[in-house]
């Protein structure tokens, strides 16, 4: 467990320091990936992560900005990391240089601009009913919902199965899901979550 968190905040770290350097330029929706193409980042250094629509988790850490951006420009960015960062308690690490979704022990959050709450976890390891999740972002949560469970291991049996999970909220809290008392209020941390407006793409989890 403690591994799994401890490569779970460092994937927070580099995601924070890519919204640094895209905040600046305008990019409305810099935390994290996007599901919607933007062609004003295709033909320039920011991209294969400002530029283009992600469908999965796997796609977006693989093509995640610091393998890629020009070090000068964005010294900011760290360099290329292990992929074993993306692995753990039951998900192994890739055996070539490619990044798989069997390697991949987290689900993203899509679509996140930087005034959305803290609260929102960011990431999520994959055990968690991600599908749950999306279906309770797309109406909007509120307080009447704060006690409805979530499951554990209902899809991916790694990390952790049915006894645990991990979430790394925006604001960068770090909180432990456990299968007794995991319900949406615990994920979401208490915080009512209105539905997006039609004209603004959705919050919602990428997975691996």
């Amino acid at each position: 467990m403690a591994r799994v968190i401890q490569r779970g905040k460092d994937i927070y770290v580099g995601m924070v320091m890519i919204r640094t350097e895209l905040e600046p330029l305008g990019v409305k929706y810099c935390f994290g990936p996007h599901t919607y193409d933007d062609a004003t980042y295709q033909n320039d250094n920011m991209a294969g992560i400002a530029g283009k629509a992600y469908a999965t988790s796997t796609e977006y850490f693989e093509a995640f900005s610091w393998w890629h951006l020009d070090s000068a420009k964005f010294p900011l960015i760290p360099p290329k990391p292990h992929y074993l960062i993306f692995a753990g308690a039951g998900v192994p690490p890739p055996k070539t240089s490619a990044l798989t979704s069997t390697n991949n022990a987290w689900a993203v959050l899509a679509n996140v601009k930087d005034e959305d709450k803290g609260t929102l976890p960011i990431l999520i390891t994959r055990n968690v009913d991600i599908e749950a999740l999306n279906r309770a972002l797309k109406t909007g949560i509120t307080s009447n919902d704060f006690s409805t469970p979530v499951q554990l291991g209902a899809v991916y049996k790694t990390p952790f199965g049915k006894r645990a999970g991990v979430l790394v909220r925006k604001n960068g809290q770090v909180d432990q899901l456990q299968k007794t008392r995991t319900t949406l209020g615990m994920v979401f941390g208490n915080t009512e979550i209105p539905p997006r407006p039609d004209s603004e793409p959705p919050l919602m989890y990428l997975q691996p």
